[in-house]
């Protein structure tokens, strides 16, 4: 499978040209740029292209911007970006951890959420780009992550030294929700699947008496 995302995928090389600074000489800045994929729930495959505005949880199919790879999958770019702030502790150590409600800091800066997506989740890639509405690369997915989804772990990055690089760190940050206890996933899934129905339901007896009129 990683063969197959590494030979089809398609990307770009681009270069940046940062100016010098008072700490840094004037350099130019690689950056590979990957396209953007359709994720698609292989269990909901009728779902695509609709959009259900009344859906709980977690949308059938989605679009993503592609990272890169990682040593069990490919990882995405999520809309959930956090404060951090680095620390140290007893020991010395520097470390990170998100900002607290209500905190500030100078020294604070932004995350980004990566969604980590192992190939063994990856059914099938339709390459053909042809489905008339975004022309993007399927990615037939078994939701079979923790909490439902595609990702087996959602992790934060962060562009440590923009003056000479773009790369993203990982910062050994995790979205508290992919931590939680195998007790704490199951009720939070079954709440969710309760929502569902009921939302569900509504939209049915909505739908059934104007269909009467």
């Amino acid at each position: 499978m990683r063969e197959e995302i590494e030979k089809n995928l398609q990307w770009s090389r681009r270069y940046i040209d940062a100016p010098a600074t008072d700490t840094h000489l004037a350099t130019r800045i690689e950056t590979i740029d990957f396209e953007d994929i359709i994720i698609i729930d292989i269990s909901r495959l009728n779902k695509f292209p609709k959009i259900d505005e009344h859906s709980v949880g977690i949308s059938p199919w989605f679009k993503l911007d592609v990272i890169g790879f990682y040593h069990r999958g490919i990882e995405v770019f999520l809309d959930d970006s956090k404060k951090v702030i680095q620390t140290r502790d007893d020991n010395g150590l520097l470390s990170w951890r998100f900002l607290r409600k209500g905190e500030d800091s100078e020294s604070a800066m932004y995350a980004l959420a990566v969604g980590r997506i192992p190939f063994d989740f990856i059914e099938s890639v339709d390459w053909s780009r042809s489905d008339g509405y975004y022309n993007s690369p399927h990615f037939y997915c078994r939701f079979a992550g923790p909490l439902g989804g595609p990702y087996e772990d959602v992790v934060y990055k962060a562009n440590l030294y923009p003056e000479v690089s773009r790369h993203l760190h990982d910062l050994d940050l995790h979205r508290e929700s992919y931590e939680w206890g195998l007790m704490r996933r199951r009720t939070f899934l079954f709440r969710q699947n309760i929502i569902r129905r009921w939302c569900r339901l509504k939209t049915g007896l909505a739908i059934r008496p104007s269909r009467l009129r």
